[in-house]
Parts: structure tokens; sequence; C-alpha cells
């Protein structure tokens, strides 16, 4: 609801160097106007977006876990938006339907080493 929502953004300024959030199941559909530039691993499962532009540039993030969500394509999704994202996590989303969405995924974020716990290339140094 809108309070907690409210008190989230408080929680946030007050803690501006939070690393790791976890905002699974709050049936949260567009965080853009939350200010997390110094978080690293966060969480936003079970949740209701749609789409990545629903979700702010986030330039020390390295790992995103979003699954059960409703997400159905790439829309939003950047290295420039992402540039140090390692773990992407999207099971359980229509998404994850698409034949060739973790090629997909490797061509909007080349810095990408595992997909849904799946590791599939060593980080480069």
């Amino acid at each position: 609801d809108a309070y907690q929502y409210d008190c989230l953004r408080a929680f946030l300024r007050m803690n501006a160097t939070i690393e790791t959030l976890n905002l699974d199941g709050n049936e949260l559909e567009d965080i853009t106007d939350l200010h997390m530039p110094n978080v690293k691993k966060l969480y936003i499962s079970e949740n209701n977006f749609a789409t990545f532009s629903s979700i702010p540039d986030m330039p020390n993030l390295e790992e995103l876990y979003m699954k059960r969500n409703f997400i159905t394509s790439t829309l939003g999704l950047s290295s420039g938006k992402f540039p140090r994202l390692k773990k992407i996590c999207i099971f359980a989303n229509p998404y994850e339907a698409k034949r060739d969405y973790r090629d997909e995924l490797v061509k909007c974020l080349p810095t990408l080493i595992a997909i849904d716990f799946y590791s599939f290339k060593a980080a480069k140094a």
C-alpha cells in the first residue's frame, strides 16, 4: 500500500549505503522512483513487474532476482541501465518460455555470467 511504499522510500533515504535489498512478495509494479545507487543485490521476486523499464538505473547492481513476475521481453534492459550486472534470475516469467531468451539477455547484458542460477562463462578480470 502507499503507506508502506512511503516508508520504504524513507528507509532508503536513511540507509543510502545499503547493498542488499529484498522486496520479494510486495505486489510492486514500478520502483523507478526509488534511489538505490549502492545496491548490489536486488530481490524483487513474486511481484507484478511486467517490464525492466519499471526498475531504475542501478550502476552497482551485480545480482537481480525477479522470478515469478510478468516479464515478457527485454524491454528496458541494457548495459547502460545495469553496467555491472553479472547474475539474473527471471525464471517463472512468461519471457522464460521464449526459446532463445538467454541469448537475448546476454546480448543486452554482456557482463552476465549466470542466468537462472546457470553459470555459463567465467567472469572477466
